[in-house]
């Protein structure tokens, strides 16, 4: 998302809440002041307040904060790449019908390979599965929390870039009010793949998470450390 975009998306009255990473130390300032003008860090006279704060050119949110969701719908939908918690680790998301969006999460990722996706609910996600109607019972046992199911889907439900073998795709329900609120705000599949390159281990600080990708996404949902163990 270019600084334009940026600022046409956010707002400029929004501008005053972001606070700058200190991208060497990790270490927050807990709010800034910026020129309205401006989406620059170097403009920041720092004061104190954590209800955003400023990363190198991302803008991040606490995911509690009434902003959060809606702000990440306006990312999602000028295809800006998203860092987000889940009931595991932190996920990138993206639109998954967005051509360029897919693209970026793989060259941040460094490899291109399938990606799974968020669904709001049961329903929706049996809607998108192009599987035998004496299975959706058992799919539908299996769908929430920690699990991933992958199964062949509809033509035209999500880039193909992200599908498997047989137009197959990973979807799963987190249990994590933002997510849950996220996906039900939002019309289309958004992707959640592991917050890492690829052969390194997921990042799990918000301090890491900044320093590593700061700069190549467009929004941070933060919910501070999250240690868990990658979705099956």
């Amino acid at each position: 998302m270019n600084d334009q975009l940026f600022a046409n998306a956010f707002g400029l009255e929004d501008v005053i809440a972001w606070a700058r990473i200190d991208l060497e130390t990790g270490i927050r300032c807990q709010r800034a002041l910026l020129d309205l003008t401006a989406v620059d860090a170097k403009d920041a006279v720092g004061c104190t307040c954590r209800q955003t704060f400023y990363l190198e050119k991302a803008i991040a949110w606490i995911w509690e904060d009434s902003n959060a969701v809606p702000r990440a719908i306006i990312a999602l939908e000028n295809e800006g790449i998203i860092v987000y918690p889940t009931d595991t680790i932190y996920g990138f998301g993206g639109d998954a019908t967005f051509h360029r969006v897919v693209k970026k999460i793989n060259t941040i990722k460094g490899r291109s390979s399938p990606m799974s996706v968020l669904a709001p609910n049961v329903k929706t996600a049996l809607s998108w599965m192009n599987i035998p109607s004496n299975s959706l019972d058992d799919i539908s046992n299996v769908l929430g929390g920690k699990t991933t199911v992958i199964v062949p889907v509809h033509i035209g439900i999500v880039q193909s870039k992200i599908l498997g073998d047989g137009n197959t795709l990973g979807i799963r329900i987190p249990d994590h009010p933002f997510c849950h609120q996220l996906s039900n705000e939002y019309s289309n599949p958004i992707i959640t793949t592991s917050v890492n390159r690829t052969g390194q281990l997921p990042k799990t600080t918000p301090e890491d998470i900044n320093l590593e990708f700061g700069h190549e996404v467009d929004l941070f949902i933060e919910h501070g450390n999250i240690e868990g163990i990658a979705s099956t």
